[in-house]
């Protein structure tokens, strides 16, 4: 009995260190444009540096610029 417990652990283990690899990384490009409205309002650059740092700590690959 111990022996079969032990056996069954062993392989489940291997299973996890034996998992696939993890996916790489979401590739994100974020376009801004330049502030054409009034404060507080559609602040394109505040939302391309904002987002860019957020997605970044999250593990995602950012780029950005004002345009394309």
């Amino acid at each position: 009995m111990k022996r079969s417990l032990l056996s069954l652990l062993l392989s489940l283990s291997s299973l996890l260190v034996t998992a696939a690899p993890s996916d790489p990384p979401l590739r994100v490009f974020i376009r801004a444009g330049v502030k054409t409205h009034g404060p507080g309002q559609h602040d394109h650059p505040r939302f391309l540096n904002d987002w860019t740092k957020l997605l970044g700590e999250r593990g995602a690959q950012v780029e950005g610029a004002m345009d394309f």
